[in-house]
């Protein structure tokens, strides 16, 4: 399963990064909630804030979007 920085800065935001020291979730970790929406707003070209719901929902959509192996 593929993580994108999108969803590791979703998850800091939501407060729900997995308890584990990768490398991943370390990174996204050291971010402050205000790093985590600029990368958020520079990756996706939307601005919502703190909402991290509606954050999860543009995601959603737009990783239905992608062509990715499922097994990557």
């Amino acid at each position: 399963m593929r993580i994108f920085p999108d969803e590791r800065y979703i998850m800091r935001l939501k407060g729900t990064l997995p308890k584990t020291r990768l490398p991943a979730y370390e990174w996204a970790r050291s971010l402050s909630v205000e790093e985590c929406i600029e990368g958020l707003r520079k990756l996706s070209g939307q601005d919502f804030g703190h909402d991290a719901e509606a954050w999860e929902r543009w995601w959603a959509q737009e990783k239905q979007k992608l062509d990715i192996d499922p097994d990557f």
